[in-house]
């Protein structure tokens, strides 16, 4: 019986009620001068079908192993598969553009979200001018992040939607979807209790396997201490706070659930991105968004009085290796990076998070990590997630959450009505109450920033705090200079 990933089951555990788990992704397509778009219920789910029909997330959800014995299980959906998971939505009030996210809200908050893997939602009556074309058409993809994590759901975005204008009605169907015999509930704790003895031993092997690579830390450690001991050397950069230190609180610390939120969204021309990077050798886009971030938070903690002496912290998922195209999985490992709110200057700040976040992905990258979080999740996926929610109500979290999904420079189209807008609304909060969700349409950066309210009060200052680092960044220029490791810090 197929069962899910060790992230993933640590995802479905961790959140419990499965609206928790629920990722909704929002896509607005400008239909002013298209003739040949979806705009119904039933010709989208006729399009949907055409597309993906084939799909196995639309006739599969899971189910618990009873006991816990073993990771959920992918079982067939005898309650709304295939067609049925096409459904729409009517906007709440005029449908302005807070009418559409708090719609969106409710779609996320709603009691069966996240019962399946993913579903396909119609939004109607959206009237968001001017943030939306007039007469838009929004799709709502409602995905479990226990079954697939951001990759996983552009994957799906690219089959559901082409790169091209085209007339959806002369899509090609796909062929029909053939349920495997093994998507049977009944044996879930039987084929459990048979795989115990196997799932140790793939624990042995993955923590065997994890133990032949080398700790890069380790490595260093042992080279500095073979060598004779130097005088001390001044250190070039705040120093990080140990990962075992809880992170230096903030007011937009609050309760990562607390159920009042508040959204913004901002775009940045990806020439803007680029300019920023070329600022310091071998920056990447996602270096130059948590530079950006940074850049925002000190302003908005400067501006409030409350600049603390030591760098936040943010949680990053750190993508690892997986087959091309899958439509599935949490092909992920965790990773918690400092925020040099304590640069005063942002190449200096854009040079820190550089060197930490290669740092931080090159001892990532030996597969170490996710070898031993495998090996651990294989067996107590569930025991992990009551750990994890010790560590939250204690206060061993991130400040700020930052994931990037970049779906590549394709355009996405509906029919022949191209994509202008994508934003993601999710609870996924747990630990870090502020988050920024980045992805990229056409030649613009997006991001999706979500807060409690108590914890952003000021929601669209920290957006134009955050626009102005943008622009900041892309404007600045790294000075030359004989010491190109020091840092002033205030």
């Amino acid at each position: 019986m197929e069962r899910i990933d060790g992230i993933g089951a640590l995802f479905y555990y961790l959140f419990g009620e499965s609206f928790r788990r629920a990722v909704v992704a929002m896509y607005a397509f400008d239909a002013r001068a298209a003739a040949t778009a979806p705009a119904t219920r039933d010709e989208l789910a006729e399009h949907v079908m055409n597309r993906i029909g084939d799909e196995p997330l639309l006739h599969q959800r899971l189910a618990p192993t009873p006991l816990k014995l073993d990771n959920p299980a992918w079982v067939a959906d005898t309650i709304k598969p295939g067609r049925d998971r096409v459904t729409s939505r009517t906007v709440q009030g005029a449908g302005t553009w807070a009418d559409t996210i708090a719609t969106l809200e409710a779609i996320a908050a709603e009691p069966d979200a996240g019962e399946v893997p993913l579903e396909v939602i119609l939004l109607e009556g959206v009237n968001a001018m001017p943030e939306l074309p007039q007469g838009s058409i929004v799709i709502v993809l409602r995905t479990d992040h226990a079954a697939m994590d951001g990759t996983a759901r552009a994957a799906i975005e690219r089959k559901l939607f082409s790169s091209q204008p085209q007339d959806w009605r002369a899509q090609e169907p796909v062929a029909q979807y053939r349920a495997r015999r093994s998507l049977l509930p009944q044996p879930i704790l039987l084929s459990a209790l048979a795989g115990l003895v196997p799932r140790l031993a793939t624990t042995v092997q993955l923590v065997r396997q994890a133990n032949r690579i080398v700790d890069p830390a380790a490595g260093l450690e042992a080279e500095a201490g073979a060598t004779e001991p130097s005088a001390p050397v001044e250190p070039s950069a705040p120093v990080e706070p140990r990962p075992e230190q809880a992170p230096v609180r903030t007011s937009i610390d609050t309760d990562p659930d607390e159920p009042q939120r508040v959204h913004e969204f901002l775009t940045v021309p990806l020439a803007t991105v680029a300019a920023a990077r070329r600022a310091v050798a071998g920056a990447t886009v996602n270096d130059v968004v948590v530079a950006a971030v940074t850049t925002a938070l000190r302003a908005y903690l400067v501006e409030n009085g409350e600049l603390p002496d030591e760098p936040l912290q943010c949680f990053i998922p750190i993508a690892v290796p997986a087959a091309a195209g899958r439509t599935a999985g949490n092909n992920i490992t965790r990773g918690t990076i400092p925020l040099w709110t304590t640069a005063s200057d942002p190449i200096e700040c854009l040079r820190l998070t550089h060197r930490t976040t290669s740092e931080v992905k090159n001892n990532v990258g030996t597969g170490r990590q996710f070898l031993l979080e495998q090996a651990a999740l294989t067996m107590f996926a569930p025991l992990a997630a009551r750990q994890h929610r010790k560590d939250t109500k204690e206060g061993r979290s991130a400040n700020v959450a930052i994931t990037n999904t970049f779906r590549g420079k394709h355009p996405l189209y509906l029919g022949d009505a191209p994509a202008v807008r994508t934003q993601i609304v999710s609870r996924l909060n747990r630990g870090a109450p502020l988050t920024h969700q980045v992805t990229n349409l056409n030649d613009e950066l997006m991001v999706s920033i979500s807060a409690g309210a108590s914890s952003l009060p000021d929601p669209r200052r920290y957006r134009q705090l955050l626009h102005d680092a943008f622009t900041e960044l892309a404007k600045s220029r790294e000075a030359p200079s004989d010491d190109a490791g020091t840092v002033t810090v205030s």
